[in-house]
């Protein structure tokens, strides 16, 4: 098959979406389909197209014009580009459904299916944030939610769930650390209440590192980088001061500890510094070829 994937950010940029879509394009591609990502130009210095793993790259010029003038420029774009459009038998769109809408009147046929990839980072959403999910739920063919908190919290259907995966695993990260250290993995903003992580590290006095195998203890916020953490074989500690948060990181509690304040997560800090290991189930860790079996699964429907 060839597929176009829709992704507003990409290689080399670095984040959960876009380590999600490289590598299911690369399960992809092992399997002898043909991957076209489509993204955002966002520094003048990167190429317009290249190739890179096998996946064939496009990037859209938008680093010149403001917020409100980009939708234009994206839309001009494809619409100049839709051979890609015509000659894909599957369009996945990751998130920015947007950029597809004008399209869908001139491709009402055309196999185009959507991964929600979490929430705007802002708790509580906004009616636009919901009504824009909505929408995109039913003008396309299918979904995958990373997490099955997105359906409650936006009110729609998912058509499947996932919770991504990891391939740290692949290789050892060496032996267990000799002294007590602590890692945050992930991005550290507000809406992965870095500001409470911070705040109980502070309380607790516990040594930081930012390599991880030197951390005896991982503070993870995102699924992503939740698994890389049990990858690693750490005890994971989460923090969460919103419903909307506790319903993302509830899924995993059998194989982490989730705080609900800075006083407990404090609490756990000071436990697993000290040497006390409260048992955990560890994961079935998924792997990067399920998560492509999943795609296929839902082109399919």
């Amino acid at each position: 098959m060839t597929i176009l994937f829709f992704s507003r950010l990409f290689w080399p940029h670095v984040g959960g979406v876009e380590k999600h879509v490289e590598r299911v394009s690369q399960e992809l591609i092992k399997l002898g389909h043909q991957v076209t990502v489509v993204t955002e130009q966002y520094d003048k210095k990167l190429k317009r197209v290249e190739k890179r793993k096998g996946i064939n790259i496009y990037r859209i010029p938008i680093w010149d014009v403001s917020e409100k003038a980009k939708k234009w420029r994206i839309w001009q774009w494809l619409w100049q580009h839709r051979d890609l459009i015509q000659s894909a038998d599957i369009i996945h769109i990751h998130d920015v459904f947007f950029w597809y809408l004008p399209l869908r009147l001139l491709y009402p046929r055309k196999k185009v299916f959507i991964t929600f990839h979490g929430y705007e980072t802002k708790f509580p959403l906004s009616r636009s944030a919901i009504w824009q999910k909505r929408l995109a739920a039913r003008l396309t063919a299918g979904n995958i939610c990373v997490g099955d908190y997105i359906g409650k919290w936006y009110g729609i259907k998912p058509t499947l769930v996932t919770y991504g995966a990891t391939d740290l695993g692949q290789r050892p990260i060496g032996p267990w650390p000799k002294k007590p250290a602590i890692i945050i993995l992930g991005r550290q903003t507000p809406d992965n209440n870095i500001s409470e992580v911070k705040t109980a590290l502070r309380h607790s006095g516990a040594t930081v590192t930012t390599q991880l195998k030197q951390a005896s203890v991982v503070i993870a916020s995102s699924y992503l980088s939740i698994w890389e953490g049990l990858a690693a074989d750490r005890p994971v500690l989460s923090v969460y001061t919103n419903s909307l948060k506790k319903d993302y990181l509830a899924p995993l509690s059998k194989y982490i500890h989730i705080a609900n304040s800075t006083q407990q997560l404090t609490r756990f800090i000071h436990k697993y510094t000290s040497g006390v290991y409260l048992e955990k189930t560890w994961a079935n860790l998924p792997t990067w070829d399920k998560i492509c079996q999943l795609y296929l699964q839902l082109w399919q429907k």
